[in-house]
């Protein structure tokens, strides 16, 4: 690892650590800390960008950059909130598009994913009321981003770095046990597991 990128990780487990055990006791004020964590990845991310100055770099960096808004957004106003973190990954898919993800197989697993989503949450659609179209189409465009982005970094084709693969599956993950915990289902260690998987995904996802 550089220098960069161990700071970047260190700067994101200290700052995510103190969120995560603080939110309840500080409330909004926690939210330097999430915002902290998440905009090291975006520096090590431009940080790349700058020194090889390639489209898909600047996107992944604009998609965390987006996701650090969406991470205030989501405390304040959950729609908003998934509407950048949507806009993040429509960034991550151009990303992938450019390094060779777009083809057949992302658009299977993307599938794949999705349909774990459904038949998982499936019969809490009917409560989500005007949320029902967003609750939909997110999920979409997160399995998409993640179907494209494994491979981009493993298919024949592909020309990203294993770790976009990885995070693209990651923050799948953190989603899948950030919305059980939305829709009521929720277990013990279940807060910290999700920022440790969506932390993970935007360390992944800089590295690129």
């Amino acid at each position: 690892m550089t220098v960069w990128e161990t700071a970047a990780a260190l700067v994101m487990m200290a700052a995510g650590s103190i969120y995560g055990t603080k939110k309840k006791a500080w409330g909004r004020r926690a939210l330097f800390f999430k915002v902290l964590a998440t905009m090291s990845g975006v520096l090590l991310s431009l940080q790349s960008a700058l020194l090889t100055p390639e489209l898909w770099r600047w996107l992944l960096t604009a998609g965390l950059l987006l996701c650090v808004a969406a991470d205030v957004l989501l405390e304040i106003q959950l729609l908003a909130g998934v509407s950048f973190f949507g806009a993040a990954h429509l960034c991550f898919l151009g990303a992938s598009f450019c390094l060779g993800g777009w083809k057949l197989p992302a658009a299977g697993m993307a599938l794949i994913l999705y349909g774990i989503f459904f038949l998982s949450f499936r019969r809490y659609l009917p409560k989500l009321g005007n949320l029902l179209v967003p609750g939909l189409i997110y999920p979409a465009l997160l399995c998409l981003m993640a179907g494209t982005a494994v491979l981009a970094s493993w298919g024949e084709a592909g020309q990203a770095p294993a770790t976009f693969g990885a995070g693209g599956l990651l923050f799948v993950a953190s989603d899948y046990l950030l919305a059980e915990r939305v829709l009521g289902k929720s277990r013990k260690g279940q807060n910290m597991a999700v920022l440790i998987l969506y932390y993970g995904a935007v360390y992944l996802i800089a590295l690129g």
